[in-house]
């Protein structure tokens, strides 16, 4: 009986999940922050921001706190919203980037340590905005990272879904294929890594996403949208690598 309400009484209360507080710069000093839970789940937010991002049962969603009331949108539906919106007012709903050159490759460069971590160098040719130079990168297969490198993954790729760049998102992809990111071409570099307890109110959606009707009369409305804004230029990294 007593090992029965322990196990009610630890069901019922608010689990802290054991999970990590990653902290990445870019070249101007601004911190992009990522806690991530144990199962997973993690937030984003760059230093001094009232946006933030969550990623969570295989989706992206942006929680606005700027102005307003609160409000969750989950990028996939704002990245139809704004594709119907643009298409109704005549315009192009986005970058139609050519898909990744067959030519795209990786050469490794030796190994470097950043933030304790020993990470091996690449460098990636073939990119169109810079085919001849090899943009390099550091990654590492330490495997207390590889949530964290899962999570990263799919903030830079919703962002690169926003601009419907099929080659920057190719070039993602190829990155993160060698392992978690320590420093992406100097645009986002690891400062440091702690093991936190997340609690798990952190990681909810703190409001029902909004439908794909309200996002949409939001952008009809002019309202301005900053989705990805957590760091000035968040994907360019991989998209330059």
């Amino acid at each position: 009986m007593r090992r029965l309400l322990f196990l009610l009484l630890a069901l019922c209360s608010a689990p802290a999940f054991a999970g990590q507080h990653a902290v990445y710069a870019d070249p101007g000093g601004k911190k992009l922050i990522i806690d991530v839970a144990d199962n997973g789940f993690a937030r984003f937010v760059a230093e001094g921001e009232a946006n933030y991002c969550l990623w969570r049962d295989g989706h992206l969603y942006l929680v606005n706190r700027e102005e307003g009331p609160l409000t969750v949108m989950r990028i996939t539906d704002l990245v139809a919203a704004v594709d119907q919106v643009a298409a109704e007012r005549g315009a192009n709903p986005g970058k139609q980037a050519d898909p990744a050159k067959a030519g795209m490759r990786l050469a490794a460069k030796g190994q470097r340590k950043v933030a304790g971590f020993d990470g091996q160098v690449f460098a990636m040719f073939g990119m169109k905005m810079a085919p001849e130079i090899g943009i390099e990168f550091v990654t590492t297969r330490a495997p207390a990272l590889q949530p964290l490198g899962r999570a990263m993954e799919q903030f830079l790729l919703a962002d690169m879904a926003l601009a419907h760049d099929a080659e920057m998102a190719a070039g993602t992809r190829a990155v993160f294929a060698t392992g978690a990111p320590l420093d992406l071409g100097g645009q986002l570099v690891l400062v440091s890594v702690e093991t936190i307890e997340v609690p798990a109110s952190a990681m909810a959606l703190p409001a029902d996403p909004e439908t794909m009707a309200e996002i949409i009369a939001t952008l009809k409305a002019g309202e301005p949208l900053q989705p990805l804004d957590a760091v000035e230029e968040p994907a360019a990294a991989p998209g330059e690598i």
